[in-house]
């Protein structure tokens, strides 16, 4: 950020040593692989049905387009704020201000999403061995080792990141090689010459489609930590989608298949993916998928703490927020007590939604929603502020207008159609959350910055 505060605040710098394999481990793990296929493609199918892969084919070539315009950035400068700082230097110090405490705010909100992915994912695997465990143990449980995690070593966590995703990952592949052991193999082109009701099918399924994506681009919270950020920011931002657009559509077609053979409405029932093993004749698997989820939400978990505690720590070196969560660990090189004060203020919150009478699945819903307001904000941003940002380096291209053009269009559209049609309460009160949320930061930011001058 640009802003400075009028004494300069002393804290060292973060510690240079994470890899390429560290940095797509961060991306990779944030977009949580195997929840949006357990999650995700089973409420995708209800509507898309077949068209559930070309639903996720056509939502990865846009998130490849919004990565594009995050690389005409991310090949010159790189730091800690993430995409923040490019809006910054696209469109002006209080767009980039807007920007760093949206994508704190989603961050900060989607690391609740996955730790009540995780509650419910590790409740599955427990009382599978006649455990029955509090959720507001696993939210302590998972957010304490996640800062632990996070404040050891950088580049240990993003490692175990892309490990954690591997092991997640694996689980599916084996269900999914099991499904096409008794399907035939076949692709369904039909639908490119599909009109109507196949289109808008595909079309309602996409906004969940593109919003399975949030967080592709953590890799630029890492741009101070990285060895070489100029070439591995660009390469993780557009390895990772493409990497997860490829899971994604191979498990949608798999699991398309699946449902459609099953003679139960499989799709529809709280656990597609263990009523999808158990009718393979895979009982014991449940188990597995269980604790596949697990890892992928404990991964995310890791992910979003790593990630959110960057934008926290670029916004107190600028003096929005308070000077101590700029510090660095001496020995570590973490931001640890930015590290601390996004664990706490998770925890804190998911308890007080428990303590109101929020399931771990009701939480995982509205904050995930929440979450998603605030990086579809950023990625409009980035998307409108590249050709801006070319065209004052005098770089801009024809092809860079259109990549814009399409990215804002399609981010526009998931942004509109997450609002309209009002959904029935309490998710109509969503997009207020957020925007109190949103608007009570800038004034506060602008409170700070008045009575500091």
């Amino acid at each position: 950020m640009a802003i400075s505060p009028p004494e300069k605040i002393q804290h060292t710098e973060l510690k240079r040593c994470v890899t390429f394999p560290g940095m797509l481990g961060q991306s990779i793990a944030s977009i949580g692989l195997t929840a949006t296929v357990a999650v995700n493609i089973p409420v995708i199918y209800l509507s898309a049905a077949g068209g559930t892969w070309w639903t996720y084919l056509i939502a990865t070539l846009a998130i490849v387009l919004v990565a594009l315009s995050i690389n005409q950035f991310a090949r010159s400068s790189a730091s800690s704020g993430g995409i923040a700082t490019y809006v910054e230097q696209a469109m002006g110090t209080w767009a980039g201000i807007a920007a760093s405490w949206a994508l704190a705010l989603a961050y900060i909100i989607v690391i609740m999403c996955v730790l009540a992915g995780f509650a419910e994912s590790a409740d599955v695997l427990f009382r599978g061995l006649h455990l029955i465990i509090p959720p507001v143990v696993y939210y302590a449980f998972c957010m304490v080792a996640c800062t632990l995690l996070a404040c050891w070593e950088v580049r240990f966590s993003t490692l175990l990141m892309l490990i954690t995703e591997a092991i997640s990952v694996s689980v599916i592949i084996i269900l999914c090689v099991v499904v096409l052991s008794k399907h035939k193999f076949s692709v369904d082109l039909s639908l490119l010459t599909a009109h109507g009701d196949s289109f808008a099918n595909i079309r309602s399924g996409l906004v969940l489609a593109l919003l399975s994506f949030t967080a592709f681009e953590s890799a630029t919270t890492l741009g101070s930590e990285s060895k070489e950020p100029l070439k591995m920011i660009p390469r993780a931002v557009i390895a990772a989608p493409i990497i997860a657009g490829v899971f994604f559509v191979f498990a949608a077609y798999v699991l398309s298949l699946a449902f459609a053979a099953s003679p139960l409405p499989i799709a529809k029932s709280n656990d597609p993916l263990e009523m999808l093993a158990k009718q393979l004749g895979m009982d014991g698997f449940a188990v597995w998928i269980a604790f596949g989820a697990s890892v992928c939400f404990f991964g995310a978990a890791l992910a979003g703490t790593t990630a959110a505690a960057r934008i926290v720590f670029s916004l107190a070196g600028s003096g929005l927020l308070p000077s101590k969560l700029a510090h660095v660990h001496p020995r570590f090189g973490t931001p640890h007590y930015a590290l601390i004060a996004v664990g706490v203020v998770n925890v804190v919150v998911c308890m007080l939604m428990a303590d109101f009478g929020c399931k771990p699945m009701d939480i995982f819903d509205y904050t995930g929603t929440v979450a998603t307001f605030g990086f579809l904000l950023v990625y409009l941003m980035i998307s409108i502020g590249a050709p801006i940002y070319l065209y004052r380096k005098g770089r801009l291209s024809v092809s860079a207008v259109v990549i814009a053009l399409f990215s804002t269009g399609l981010l526009a559209f998931v942004a509109f159609s997450s609002i309209y049609p009002v959904p029935p309460a309490p998710l109509s009160y969503l997009p207020w959350i957020f925007l109190g949320l949103f608007a009570a930061g800038i004034i506060g930011f602008a409170v700070r910055l008045s009575v500091r001058r």
